[in-house]
């Protein structure tokens, strides 16, 4: 299911790119991500292991759907202005996701919490530290002037 959503907003996101600023786009996912991930820490912080659980799957298939808005569009904005070095570009961004995925289950491993609230700090934390460097972008930010 969470592939499933993550491909769906995937391809509602090619729509929304011609309806839409990209950067609109991308905020809106950060946010849809950053609530659910805190929204599940608020459950694994409440509930813990009696947490009920379409409601921690909800929540993590928002996480990764959202992931369909962001991930593209963050790409698209970070290789805009890459002309000559849109190859170095691109893997030092695939590098950076990999470091993060791995820095991610280590912070899973560091809380002897329950797995609920694990998931909730990892994603919670993550995916705010990303939507706090999204909202630092220029709201002005004029893709057309990219080559």
């Amino acid at each position: 299911m969470n592939a499933a959503g993550f491909v769906g907003l995937t391809q509602l996101n090619q729509w929304l790119t011609n309806r839409f600023r990209i950067l609109s786009i991308l905020r809106f996912g950060a946010m849809m991500q950053v609530i659910s991930a805190g929204l599940l820490f608020v459950i694994g912080l409440l509930l813990g292991t009696d947490a009920w659980l379409p409601l921690v799957l909800a929540c993590i298939f928002f996480c990764i759907a959202g992931l369909g808005l962001t991930q593209p569009n963050a790409s698209a904005i970070a290789l805009a202005f890459q002309k000559r070095r849109a190859g170095m570009a691109s893997a030092l961004q695939g590098s950076l996701m990999f470091s993060v995925g791995i820095f991610g289950g280590l912070l899973l491993n560091l809380f002897p919490v329950n797995p609920v609230l694990k998931v909730g700090i990892a994603l919670f934390s993550l995916m705010s530290f990303g939507s706090f460097l999204i909202w630092k972008i220029d709201r002005n930010l004029n893709l057309d002037d990219a080559e």
